[in-house]
């Protein structure tokens, strides 16, 4: 950035004056650096993306993430409720919204699918 301006307010505050076209290839910079991020982060398995139909299926759908995130692992119901320690059908009540996930078991779910807690919050009905 070679043409800009300084300029401080009655405040004492600096601004940075620069002509639209370089603030445009700053965000530009930006959002590449930021793109870097992330995919640095799924290289290194510290991040997941998930397929638009997975995301649809949570955002557009309202399905429950329980579900669709078992779904997503090809795991059964009784698979995931024996490595959560609960049972096949405390996970088909969750599933169908007749029951919720406390805290706890809620932590477990999360980790026997891979996720954080707060990907599994079910938020239909609030």
């Amino acid at each position: 950035m070679s043409n800009f301006t300084l300029i401080r307010t009655p405040k004492g505050e600096e601004l940075v004056l620069v002509p639209k076209e370089e603030f445009e290839s700053l965000l530009d910079d930006l959002d590449i650096a930021r793109a870097q991020v992330i995919m640095e982060r799924v290289r290194s398995g510290e991040e997941e993306l998930y397929p638009s139909e997975l995301v649809e299926r949570l955002i557009i759908g309202g399905e429950q993430p329980v579900k669709v995130f078992r779904e997503y692992r090809g795991m059964t119901q009784e698979e995931l409720a024996h490595r959560a320690g609960t049972s096949k059908n405390y996970i088909s009540q969750i599933e169908n919204r007749r029951r919720r996930a406390g805290r706890k078991l809620q932590a477990r779910l999360a980790e026997a699918l891979g996720l954080d807690p707060e990907d599994l919050e079910d938020t239909a009905g609030e």
